[in-house]
């Protein structure tokens, strides 16, 4: 099913009383935005606009509040929306996963499907709306929105600040109510609306911006660090450059003329110096 009043649903399954799986719809005049249709009036109209004389289409009623030992199709469908068996029968385990729900959900817990249950279960894409009811600000709470936007978000936006005409487009006049609102939660003020404000505008918990880091001034240090014959941290220095490199003393030298009389006689030639006690690691 595609709905025109709900484009941002796309195409979904139809869930409620009657499947509509023998006929179909169609409006082609105002007559059918202004419930005047048989679709909205129950009762078929013949080809001249008179009225017929057949039977008179129920009517899908607003959903129904719901408590334990309640039976019937709408308690399968809360079922099938809870993950459960549908069998129709609001025992005691419906019960559990209806005040699970309403924990879940932050709404009050009362195991009993109420009228904010079932707004929470249209939002969420469980059930599908019924009578008048249409998606509420909670089911755009992920949605970013922005100067130029249109839809129903943009209406779901526009009815929670209020004192905005609710035409779908995001212009000056919400983006200045926006503002307004952002600097009365003291957030940022760009009137750009996302999830943090979404969340204000719900009174949810706002997500946390991210921390605000200062990075440190100047190169980062260089080097590593100066550990003695016992591998103990003594000092810092810096990575020595090339030029450096060659000043840095010899840790076991032996004299040019010890190494001239070990080629004539053949002997090994003494070390006249001894490693010092610490290293330079790089």
């Amino acid at each position: 099913m595609w709905r025109a009043y709900d484009p941002d649903r796309g195409w979904a399954p139809y869930v409620g009383d009657s499947p509509h799986t023998d006929h179909i719809h169609f409006s082609f005049s105002w007559d059918g935005a202004l419930k005047k249709t048989s679709w909205w009036t129950g009762r078929p109209v013949n080809p001249d606009g008179s009225s017929s004389t057949g039977p008179v289409v129920p009517q899908l009623r607003e959903y129904p509040v719901l408590r334990k030992g309640d039976t019937g199709k709408d308690v399968a469908l809360v079922q099938k929306a809870l993950g459960l068996p549908a069998d129709g029968a609001f025992g005691q385990r419906t019960f559990w996963h209806v005040a699970n729900f309403h924990q879940k959900q932050g709404l009050p817990v009362t195991g009993v499907v109420d009228k904010a249950m079932w707004q929470r279960l249209v939002d969420l894409n469980k059930v599908a709306p019924r009578g008048t009811m249409t998606k509420s600000a909670y089911a755009y709470r992920k949605t970013w929105i922005k100067m130029g936007s249109q839809g129903n978000a943009v209406k779901a936006l526009q009815a929670k600040l209020g004192g905005l005409t609710g035409d779908g487009r995001f212009g000056p006049m919400t983006k200045a109510k926006v503002i307004e609102f952002q600097r009365s939660k003291r957030t940022t003020a760009n009137g750009v609306v996302g999830p943090r404000t979404w969340a204000l505008l719900l009174g949810l918990p706002a997500p946390q911006a991210p921390p605000h880091t200062v990075p440190p001034r100047g190169p980062p240090p260089r080097g590593r660090a100066v550990l003695d014959a016992g591998g103990q941290r003594t000092a810092s220095t810096r990575t020595p450059t090339p030029s450096a490199a060659k000043r840095l003393p010899r840790t076991a030298s032996t004299p040019r003329s010890a190494r001239s009389n070990a080629l004539t006689t053949g002997a090994e030639p003494a070390a006249t110096a001894t490693s010092t006690n610490h290293a330079i690691l790089f």
